[in-house]
């Protein structure tokens, strides 16, 4: 079945199981949030606060996260077999607190405003702009993050993983005509 919530607060745990497809139309804030058998797409529309790790399975569903303001405190890895789409304007902010592994999603990733981990490694795989894009992995030497192919589509990216010189920044390649900055 097709889910719709309207919101959810009060930091308790969330678990999309067994769905069809689920849309939270406006804020959430929880404790854990577990993504889990579905198929279709999980929809944040609104804010998403988790405070834990984003828990997702193998599954094929799809994962969008697309609130202007979003905050993820552990470590998340997307295991989810469908597509991710994380932001969808130049201004969203994504921040995944304790790192962030795109690597096992089979679909298509794409990315809007800025991803950030906090002194977290960030690994991405092929990632397609669909904004301005700003990756950001903090100051520390964990401060690591692996891109794999870049499809820009004529939008910006910029790389910034601080300047420590052990937070090393990898792009397999980057193409479709955007600007391309790297900073610290």
């Amino acid at each position: 079945a097709v889910i719709t919530v309207d919101s959810f607060a009060g930091g308790g745990d969330l678990t999309v199981t067994d769905s069809g497809a689920a849309t939270f139309t406006n804020a959430v804030s929880a404790g854990t949030v577990t993504l889990t058998d579905t198929t279709g797409t999980i929809t944040f529309s609104g804010d998403l606060t988790a405070a834990t790790a984003l828990a997702t399975t193998a599954n094929g569903y799809n994962v969008s996260i697309a609130g202007s303001s979003n905050s993820i405190a552990g470590d998340t890895t997307f295991a989810n077999t469908g597509t991710i789409t994380i932001g969808d304007g130049a201004g969203d902010s994504t921040t995944f607190a304790g790192g962030l592994d795109t690597t096992v999603v089979g679909g298509t990733k794409t990315l809007s405003g800025s991803v950030i981990t906090t002194d977290a490694q960030m690994d991405l795989d092929a990632v397609t702009l669909g904004a301005a894009v700003i990756l950001d992995t903090g100051t520390a030497a964990t401060s690591i993050m692996n891109v794999g192919a870049v499809t820009s589509g004529a939008n910006a990216l910029t790389l910034d993983s601080g300047a420590d010189a052990s937070a090393v920044i990898t792009v397999d390649s980057f193409a479709g005509g955007g600007d391309l900055t790297v900073t610290d």
